[in-house]
């Protein structure tokens, strides 16, 4: 296959395409499939000032804030989530993330968490801020960049290739590609590879970082296993692996509500 990488939230994305496209036809493709993360990314950024995140970060309580298309599904998918795990997925942790030095504070006072469901209300393309709080999406962003540069290749006559953003990948058109999982005690190491058809797979651990939070105590997961999920889209597996990563159960209800499976090394 032929790859060209970029980093990018944080991370290295790396996009294979089928060896038998032209270079030129490769760079093309490439480039719009970096464009589309780089915009995901300007959009639900922590770090950004001027992202849609940040903006809602910042908004007093009863404040409507107009979001992008793609800020509003990812807020409404992380509400979703939210409310089928009974809030093991939350993403309202950030003050948390903030007090352990993960996150630098948006501003000088810092927030109680709180659920997403208690913070924000989405009405169209806005959004209306309830409660005091700060929100993170790096739980289920980067596996939305992932989907939404594989919906960009499509578009644009793609149809073998594989994205790829620091473990975070979506496969289209190529059966039974396989995925290695890093061995948690050794992460320069594969230890198991993974088959995938049509798939997306996510995976979360604390070897580079200790950014897990369990929502429910409030601390951060400190545990030496990784957790991978495989599901229909990124975006899913991607918050899927912080529910499976908080309870150790590869076969929690949630998984089959989303069609999606998981495995813990």
């Amino acid at each position: 296959m032929k790859r060209r990488a970029k980093p990018l939230l944080g991370t290295l994305v790396e996009i294979a395409f089928d060896a038998e496209l032209p270079d030129e036809e490769v760079n093309r493709l490439s480039a719009l499939a970096f464009q589309s993360i780089h915009d995901i990314h300007q959009l639900m950024s922590f770090h950004e000032p001027e992202s849609d995140l940040t903006r809602l970060n910042l908004a007093k309580p009863g404040q409507w804030v107009s979001v992008d298309i793609h800020t509003l599904k990812v807020l409404s998918c992380a509400l979703q989530i939210e409310r089928d795990s009974q809030g093991l997925f939350n993403a309202g942790v950030a003050p948390l993330l903030v007090k352990s030095g993960l996150l630098p504070a948006p501003c000088e006072t810092v927030p109680g968490a709180t659920g997403l469901a208690d913070m924000i209300e989405l009405n169209g393309k806005t959004v209306r801020k309830m409660a005091e709080g700060w929100i993170d999406l790096g739980g289920i962003a980067k596996g939305y960049a992932v989907d939404m540069a594989c919906a960009r290749l499509l578009d644009n006559g793609a149809r073998r290739f594989v994205v790829n953003a620091g473990g975070d990948l979506r496969v289209n058109g190529i059966a039974d590609f396989e995925a290695t999982i890093r061995d948690p005690d050794n992460p320069g190491r594969g230890v198991l590879r993974v088959s995938l058809n049509e798939e997306a797979l996510a995976t979360s651990a604390c070897y580079f970082s200790d950014a897990l939070i369990d929502p429910h105590s409030g601390k951060s997961l400190s545990s030496r296993y990784s957790v991978s999920v495989s599901a229909p889209t990124c975006m899913i597996a991607d918050a899927l692996t912080k529910i499976v990563a908080c309870t150790g159960q590869i076969d929690h209800p949630i998984l089959n509500q989303y069609m999606a499976k998981a495995l813990i090394v």
